[in-house]
């Protein structure tokens, strides 16, 4: 057990922390890219991600536009709609803070599967037995119709 004050429990401490820093360091990130130097960290059906790297001199609202667009001729929303929209975030008072979101709709649930049909039980001697009178009654009924 590691007592504060000891010497080997700061080493140990900081061991630890060194081994949690590179390990968040070199996580892999996925970027998508958008255009014009513009990525975002997932795209598809659900998405909500910031639009990074918006060009100086575009606004956010632009460039977000000109990164739905792109991704949308790719086929990237076409499950969930065939857009994205984007999103200015804003504090509790209102007030936009930085960045821009874009984001998407889920995609559709498949439709519900029909419910199962009942099991067919077979039918008795006599149910065959009427069912089968009851056909010849009516070929029989016809018959006599078309001679008449």
């Amino acid at each position: 057990r590691c007592q504060p004050q000891t010497a080997r429990c700061s080493k140990l401490a900081g061991m630890a922390m060194l081994a949690i820093s590179l390990s968040l360091a070199t996580t892999p990130s996925v970027e998508i890219d958008c255009g014009s130097g513009m990525t975002v960290e997932a795209a598809g059906c659900g998405m909500d991600a910031q639009v990074m790297g918006v060009p100086d001199g575009t606004s956010w609202e632009d460039g977000c536009k000109r990164c739905n667009e792109a991704l949308a001729l790719k086929g990237v929303f076409d499950p969930c709609g065939g857009s994205g929209l984007c999103a200015l975030p804003t504090d509790r008072f209102g007030r936009t803070t930085y960045g821009v979101w874009l984001k998407a709709h889920s995609a559709p649930s498949p439709p519900p599967s029909p419910p199962p049909l009942a099991p067919e039980e077979p039918l008795s001697r006599d149910a065959l037995y009427l069912a089968a009178a009851a056909l010849a009654a009516t070929a029989a009924t016809a018959a006599t119709a078309a001679t008449a």
